[in-house]
């Protein structure tokens, strides 16, 4: 079959495939094509491999060929730094060991799916489309692949439960344990230890424990984010915004901080948000960013915070994720942290100092 380059450019271009560039394979005269940036070819694949002239090389990014009807991934980058995801297909190329062939240096493979049930949400489990959960998942992928901890699989691990805004009230503030059937097992969500601020009208919340499941879980309550989004497209971006924000929660009970204070909830709070921005940054750096960026100014003082987290680089959550109980104990860093920041939110004419709100961050993090 003809090879020429056209062709090839002509396939790049039907795909939607940007900052490609066509060069010959190092080891042979076949040509290759290497993407500067995400490659998105879900559901946009009607073979069931790729045609026969394309051969991805490297994809500095996320690639993303899964929902298609592959049995082949003849084709496919030979090196991915960001994401592979790959499911919904039906692969068949095996090594001689049973292993599926992937891309020698992917910085993460992804079949897995969150895991979502509808506990008693009015816009059940079936309104959370896959185009919003495909978002949500690609966004943790990409915030796992920059700078979490891959090898923990949160997506693959922690469930996500759907429930209407009465429950997640009641759950929150009245301490009210339900209970859930999850194949056939009756299993109670354990009140306490809670991880959400209590503002107005939470929209979600992480917690450490469920018995029966004993590991982490959410609840998300998707009317109250549908109430606060002006279309379809915010609606998405807030689901992928408050999973993203539970699960850094997650990500950080590392150790454990009891009873939760003011102090924590502005340390770990901005930190969340912080993870949050990070993840929205790589995946899309303007209007989505933006958006996401604008409703965390219009959140409570002390999530708002992650803001300056973000902007000033502040991103060592993880020496606070493993030694909250060494923090806790170091009185006089926190006080002196804590009187700073929200001093500087309950004055208008006082501005947060990056010199200052660092020297005061990790005198806290390391006294």
């Amino acid at each position: 079959m003809d090879k020429t380059t056209g062709r090839i450019e002509q396939w790049i271009k039907s795909k939607g495939i940007k900052n490609a560039t066509i060069a010959n394979a190092k080891d042979n005269d076949e040509l290759i094509i290497n993407v500067d940036g995400s490659v998105d070819l879900h559901g946009k694949i009607e073979e069931e491999e790729l045609p026969e002239y394309i051969q991805f090389g490297t994809v500095k990014g996320t690639f993303d060929i899964s929902d298609n009807k592959l049995t082949s991934l003849r084709g496919c980058p030979k090196e991915v730094t960001g994401v592979f995801i790959c499911d919904g297909n039906n692969v068949r190329d095996y090594q001689a060991n049973g292993d599926l062939l992937f891309p020698q240096n992917a910085g993460r493979i992804n079949f897995g799916h969150f895991q979502v049930y509808n506990f008693d949400g009015k816009a059940p489990y079936d309104r959370l489309t896959v185009e919003q959960k495909r978002f949500a998942e690609k966004l943790w992928a990409t915030g796992e692949t920059l700078f979490l901890k891959q090898e923990d699989r949160m997506a693959h691990k922690l469930p996500i439960f759907i429930v209407s805004p009465e429950t997640l009230d009641q759950y929150l503030l009245n301490n009210n344990p339900q209970k859930i059937n999850i194949n056939g097992e009756k299993v109670e969500f354990k009140p306490g230890k809670q991880f959400c601020s209590y503002y107005n009208h939470p929209f979600a919340s992480h917690k450490d424990s469920i018995i029966g499941l004993k590991q982490p879980f959410v609840l998300l309550c998707l009317e109250r984010i549908r109430e606060n989004a002006a279309n379809d497209d915010e609606y998405k971006w807030l689901i992928g915004k408050h999973i993203t924000y539970e699960f850094a929660h997650a990500q950080m009970d590392q150790s454990t901080y009891r009873p939760v204070d003011d102090f924590f909830k502005w340390v770990e709070d901005p930190l969340a948000n912080m993870i949050c921005l990070q993840c929205f940054w790589a995946y899309d750096k303007d209007k989505i960013f933006e958006f996401i960026k604008e409703t965390i100014l219009k959140e409570p003082d002390n999530q708002r915070l992650g803001w300056e987290y973000f902007r000033y680089n502040m991103i060592d959550w993880e020496n606070w994720a493993k030694n909250k109980k060494e923090i806790k104990c170091n009185t006089e860093s926190k006080q002196t942290y804590l009187f700073y920041v929200q001093k500087a939110f309950s004055n208008n004419r006082f501005k947060i100092e990056k010199m200052t709100l660092t020297r005061y961050f990790y005198q806290m993090l390391n006294a």
